[in-house]
């Protein structure tokens, strides 16, 4: 999948990083070995967050205290939910065929889980950003926008070599037939970048309005539930039916890229799914034992 760096940059906010190190950074780095980036995960977020929100030495204690908390309670029990979901994500892969309805149900639970571990970290996260100084505020805001700026700047050939080069990683080579049909995944998606963009730079302008206003932990608690668990959700129908046409696309690209796998090809990316799966339960075991 994608590099470590590559991905976390794409990644938008605090939240998301602190999930991505604390549960599955190594997974979506392709890393062989998730349970060492799992224990060093405080200092990889709280690095990452002070860069991001440009924090004095404090103020980054703090926030690696928090991640810290996290990593060594919660986030061990989440590690095993997620090895479950990958244990059961891999049982569908090694059938003989997989169906859009198999994967729509194994996308949702991931989906799922993703919004119940924001919903653990948005405490820890609004503590460290309520404590933000102006200037500390507007340098977020600089850092969202360039965020952005980045992925407009991708054309469709880019999107095309990233999905080719995350599939391999799993996979290994793809012959051309694949390359092309990952290709057509890409063209089938819907043209929505500047619609969705647009939605999270006002999103992003939200946030930062609130922090330069003050606005208290109950505030910016009751963005990000509504931002990251949709609780409520206040996306716009738009954006709620993109997001929705976006998924069912890739989902089908699943199916169809399933049946073409070389029994090689199955095999590799059911062996690094196992392996990522025993890491997560190691990390698990971890918590049981303290």
């Amino acid at each position: 999948m994608l590099q470590g760096h590559q991905c976390m940059t794409r990644l938008q906010g605090f939240w998301r990083h602190a999930l991505a190190a604390l549960c599955c950074v190594a997974l979506l780095a392709g890393c062989h070995r998730v349970d060492i980036a799992y224990e060093r995960g405080d200092w990889f977020v709280a690095r990452w967050a002070a860069n991001l929100l440009d924090l004095d030495r404090d103020q980054r204690q703090a926030a690696r205290a928090l991640i810290q908390e996290y990593r060594d309670g919660p986030g061990r029990a989440r590690a095993g939910e997620l090895a479950a979901l990958l244990e059961t994500f891999t049982n569908t892969l090694d059938a003989d065929t997989v169906t859009t309805e198999q994967l729509a149900v194994q996308m949702a639970a991931f989906g799922h889980f993703g919004r119940e571990v924001s919903g653990d970290l948005i405490p820890g996260m609004v503590t460290v950003l309520a404590d933000l100084r102006p200037g500390q505020v507007a340098h977020l805001g600089s850092e969202l926008q360039a965020m952005l700026d980045e992925e407009a700047e991708r054309d469709t050939a880019a999107r095309q070599a990233r999905l080719q080069d995350a599939v391999s990683r799993w996979t290994g080579r793809l012959d051309a037939q694949q390359e092309a049909l990952l290709n057509t995944c890409i063209t089938r998606m819907p043209d929505t970048w500047a619609r969705q963009r647009d939605w999270r730079a006002d999103m992003n302008q939200q946030l930062v309005t609130l922090l330069e206003q003050g606005a208290d932990q109950q505030a910016l608690q009751a963005y990000f539930q509504a931002r990251y668990q949709l609780l409520p959700d206040r996306r716009p129908d738009d954006i709620v039916a993109l997001q929705r046409e976006g998924l069912d696309v890739m989902q089908g690209c699943l199916a169809e890229l399933h049946p073409t796998l070389t029994d090689r090809q199955r095999q590799r990316a059911s062996s690094r799914l196992g392996d990522y799966r025993d890491a997560l339960l190691r990390i698990a075991r971890q918590g049981d034992a303290s």
